[in-house]
Order: C-alpha cells, then sequence, then structure tokens
C-alpha cells in the first residue's frame, strides 16, 4: 500500500514537469512568430526630390528617387510600381526592379514624356516599392504623391486677394486701403511683364500701383518661369485712397498683364472697394458711482463712435454729430462734436441727484428729437439700431440709515435692561420694606 502510494506521487510529479515542459515549448514557438511579426515591417523608405514639377508641353520631366534600405544584414530587391490616378497617363520611362545593398541608399529615376500632354491637364501619379527580397521583409515600402503640370513657352495666370491687407473691401474717405495682387508667370520661360491699373467709373481718390513708395497706373516687372529654379510669380500692392468728398457707393478697378513674349491677361471688376456710409453708435452710458445718495454730484458719461465713413449719400458730414441725454425720458443736455471715420469719443454731463432709480439715455444723430440740433441736417446712416443706450442709478436718501435688523436688536438690549433695572430697583425697595 505504501509503495502504490510512491507511485502515484512519482505519476503526478512526472506529469507536472510534461505540463510545464508543454508551456515552456509553447512559448518558445511564439517568441519567434512575434519576431517574425516586428521584422514583417518593411525595411525600404521611398522618397523623392520634388513632389511637383511643371514640363513643358512636349518634353519629359524627371523624378529621381532615394531608396534607403535600414537592413544592416540584408540585401532588399524593390520592384517599383508607377500608377496614374484616374486613367491611363502618359508615356513613361522606370527601373522595374531596383537592387538596395544593406545599410545603403539607392537612386531609381521615373521619367514622364509629355508629348501627348495637353494643357491645363494635372498628372498626378502614385509610386510605391514592392521588396521582393531578404531575409526579414516582405512588405510594401511607403507610397509617394507626385503631380505633373504641363505648361506653354509663355503663359500667366493673375490672382487677386479677396479682400485688402485689413481683411475688409471696404474705406471710409481720407483712409488708406492697400489690395494685393499675385502676377504668376506660368510659362517655361522667363518673361517681362507689363501691368496697368484702372478706375472703371468715377472714383475721385487717389489710386495705382505701388512701387518703390510711389504710386504710378502701371508697371514692369521680369518674372522667371517654371523652368528655373527661382520664384516665379510676383505680388503686386495696389492703393485707394478716397476723396474727403467721395459719396457711399462701390468704385470697380480693372487689370491688364501682357507679356512682351506672349501670353496676356485682361481682368475687369478684378477689384470693388467701398465707400461706407456713416455708422454712429452708442457704445455704452455709464456713471461716476455705482450708487448715490440724495444731492450728490454725478457724472454721466457716454462712449461715442463712427464705425462708417464721414459722408451719407445726400453729402451730410459727421461733423457737429448731436448727442442727447435724456434723465427719466426728459432732454437734460444736447452735445455736439465731430465723429470721423474711426473716432470714438466720451462726452458726459453733471446732475445733482435726487432720490429713485434714475435712468439715462443717450441717443447719436436725433436731429428731430426736440427741436434742438447743431447746425446739421439728419445723417443718413448704414444702421440706424445702435444709436441708443441706456442704464440706470439708484439714488437713496441717507448711507446713514440704520439697517432694521441693527435697530430690533437695539431696541431688544434696551428693553432688556430697563426690565432689568426696574427688577433690581423692585427687589431693593422690597427688602428695605421688610
Amino acid at each position: 500500500m505504501e509503495s502504490l502510494q510512491i507511485f502515484s506521487t512519482s505519476t503526478a510529479s512526472t506529469a507536472f514537469r510534461l505540463t510545464l515542459f508543454s508551456s515552456l515549448l509553447f512559448c518558445l514557438l511564439l517568441i519567434p512568430t512575434a519576431i517574425a511579426a516586428q521584422d514583417d515591417l518593411s525595411l525600404v523608405e521611398l522618397s523623392v526630390d520634388d513632389h511637383s514639377k511643371s514640363v513643358l508641353l512636349g518634353d519629359s520631366v524627371t523624378f529621381v528617387f532615394s531608396l534607403a534600405n535600414f537592413d544592416e544584414d540584408f540585401d532588399q530587391n524593390v520592384q517599383m510600381e508607377i500608377l496614374f490616378v484616374g486613367g491611363d497617363g502618359p508615356d513613361y520611362q522606370s527601373e522595374d526592379y531596383v537592387d538596395v545593398p544593406a545599410d545603403f541608399t539607392t537612386t531609381t529615376n521615373l521619367t514622364i514624356d509629355c508629348s501627348n500632354c495637353t494643357i491645363g491637364e494635372n498628372i498626378s501619379i502614385v509610386v510605391q516599392g514592392h521588396d521582393k527580397g531578404g531575409a526579414n521583409s516582405g512588405n510594401d515600402t511607403n507610397t509617394v504623391s507626385l503631380l505633373v503640370t504641363p505648361v506653354l513657352d509663355y503663359d500667366l495666370d493673375v490672382q487677386p486677394s479677396s479682400t485688402g491687407q485689413t481683411g475688409d473691401s471696404s474705406v471710409a474717405q481720407g483712409d488708406t486701403l492697400l489690395w494685393d495682387i499675385t502676377i504668376i508667370n506660368t510659362g517655361w520661360e522667363d518673361d517681362e511683364f507689363e501691368i496697368s491699373f484702372s478706375d472703371i467709373g468715377f472714383f475721385q481718390g487717389l489710386f495705382g500701383i505701388l512701387d518703390e513708395g510711389t504710386t504710378s497706373d502701371s508697371l514692369t516687372l521680369q518674372i522667371p518661369g517654371t523652368g528655373s529654379n527661382n520664384q516665379n510669380y510676383a505680388i503686386v500692392t495696389v492703393v485707394f485712397i478716397p476723396a474727403d468728398d467721395e459719396l457711399p457707393i462701390s468704385h470697380d478697378f480693372s487689370l491688364d498683364v501682357e507679356g512682351l513674349n506672349g501670353g496676356s491677361e485682361s481682368l475687369e471688376n478684378i477689384i470693388t472697394i467701398t465707400i461706407p456710409s456713416p455708422d454712429l453708435t452708442v457704445r455704452e452710458v455709464t456713471f461716476s458711482h455705482s450708487s448715490s445718495i440724495v444731492g450728490q454730484s454725478i457724472t454721466v458719461s457716454a462712449r461715442v463712435a463712427n464705425d462708417g465713413g464721414s459722408l451719407d449719400i445726400f453729402g451730410a458730414t459727421t461733423s457737429n454729430v448731436d448727442v442727447w441725454f435724456l434723465m427719466d425720458g426728459v432732454t437734460i443736455s444736447v452735445i455736439c462734436i465731430d465723429l470721423a471715420p474711426g473716432d470714438e469719443k466720451t462726452v458726459s454731463f453733471t446732475f445733482f441727484s435726487t432720490i429713485g432709480v434714475r435712468e439715462v439715455t443717450a441717443r447719436i444723430n436725433d436731429y428731430d428729437l426736440g427741436g434742438y440740433d447743431c447746425g446739421n441736417q439728419n445723417i443718413v446712416e448704414s444702421n440706424e439700431g445702435n444709436n441708443v443706450a441706456t442704464n440706470s442709478l439708484t439714488v437713496v436718501s441717507s448711507t446713514e440709515t440704520t439697517p432694521s435688523f441693527i435697530a430690533s436688536f437695539y431696541n431688544l438690549i434696551f428693553s432688556i435692561t430697563i426690565v432689568s433695572f426696574i427688577s433690581t430697583h423692585l427687589r431693593f425697595r422690597n427688602g428695605e420694606s421688610q
């Protein structure tokens, strides 16, 4: 019986060893799999000298690729795949397979033949390498996107900014607005361009092309072509300064650009600027005190501004603009001020407070409010909804008025004191009488 127990223990120990050995063997089998999965990442990286190139129509263009092998032990054999986005592309030349030695970078070329390309056609290409050799790799490389643009010998493109440099297309009388226009030499060859700028209408102010600090209606520029390695565009800045008597309307301008060797473009209404109408506004009404007692001197201030131009459509100006102060609906003061475009001013009046809630309203450009005016007619504005602002001030009789709960507390203490005094006095008299 004892030998049977020993045999059973030995059998259990053997089974445990077999289980442990199987587990270790399974783990060892997993380790190469994990390493293989990690090594499955591509060891070859693909790059190109330039992602976008122009080509003269009928000519060819070459892209230079670099294949970098990061495997320090094994050479790689990479198959090059050229895909044209959107269908068949033009003829091209490229190596089918490229050998890349271990820990080395190899270059290979892709040449696109544009003998049958057309102007306005943008050729999009995706290039990828497929690694066919090496002990540790078999995946695709990264992809590289290319763009080929066929061009003529001489051509151009004009691109005006959507707004002026301030982000706006309006400019008040006497102010200055700068506007950028980009002239692009889209041709292959260098060219000289004559640029002229003109008004379509009756703009009375100053306008023109800025040229070294002066203003001119024409300019000549030499701009490199796309076949060079230089910047193939120039930014031209035009300036607008409306006259002081310019009425609030829109003005259109045209631009003519002519290449001396070929290519021209004439653009009407390339820029439209707007002379704004006056926009008089009361931003806020404030008091010199947050609260007041009766008889206190209070200063009321109104912050007013002109966010528009200086003339309305009838020629009325923003000089001698009327600002009205009303307290509880009654006109207290009328102040005349000059508000040029962009001006912001503060006007005030002073009063001695009376008890109650005093509501003060400030109004601007209310010519017919009550018979007062500043020698000017009513001004037609672009926005009449911001001409009024209101604020209120609470006036009390005295700052020394004792709050009711404190008075009640004092009354309670006084009552307790009186009762205590009377009680003590009565006890004393009773003791005396005894």
